[in-house]
């Protein structure tokens, strides 16, 4: 089933699916409604176009910038409050646009709309390989987000499940493999 980012948690309550695999963060917020499952850690990144035209190496450089994020994840509500940031410090706000999906984000540094896009290092990765050497990651912070696979609470021995079989490839090497493929810490996977 596909649904958009802020679907996902509604989706599952509704039971119009078993659980939530989406790149989806374990927040508190969120898991005061759904347990879940952690799988792997996460660095938020600056993605920009190959060769970083606009020579953007952090996140105080997006003060007048055009960026792009997905619609709403805690990336969006960062830049919110980034811009307020700016905008109390005198410095020019960036002119923020969301986006149904990373995809659609990406497409907008792609054709020039965006000078950089917020979002996590496993979308860089997955998205340099699909445009190779027209996106770079400019900037990748240095705090962690863990990711998590979300079901009911009402579903324990699904929970159960899903802990188990994320030991097992992290056990038997299968994450960091991959992790290995798509150019993402090992150490986010253990």
């Amino acid at each position: 089933m596909s649904t958009a980012f802020p679907g996902l948690l509604p989706a599952l309550a509704a039971h119009k699916c078993n659980m939530v695999i989406s790149g989806i963060f374990i927040t508190p917020d969120r898991t005061a409604k759904f347990p879940a499952a952690p799988y792997m850690r996460s660095h938020r990144a600056l993605i920009v176009q190959g060769g970083n035209p606009k020579h953007i190496s952090g996140p105080n450089d997006l003060a007048g910038k055009n960026v792009a994020v997905q619609t709403g994840t805690k990336y969006e509500q960062y830049l919110k409050d980034l811009n307020d940031q700016f905008k109390a410090a005198g410095k020019p706000q960036m002119n923020l646009s969301s986006y149904p999906g990373d995809t659609d984000a990406i497409a907008q540094l792609l054709i020039g709309r965006a000078d950089a896009v917020l979002t996590q290092d496993t979308e860089g990765a997955y998205q340099k390989t699909q445009h190779p050497g027209k996106l770079a990651i400019a900037y990748l912070f240095p705090e962690t987000d863990t990711f998590g696979i979300y079901y009911r609470k009402s579903d324990a021995k699904l929970g159960t499940a899903l802990r188990s079989a994320i030991k097992t490839l992290k056990k038997n090497g299968t994450l960091k493999r991959i992790a290995a493929k798509y150019q993402i810490p090992a150490g986010d996977v253990k």
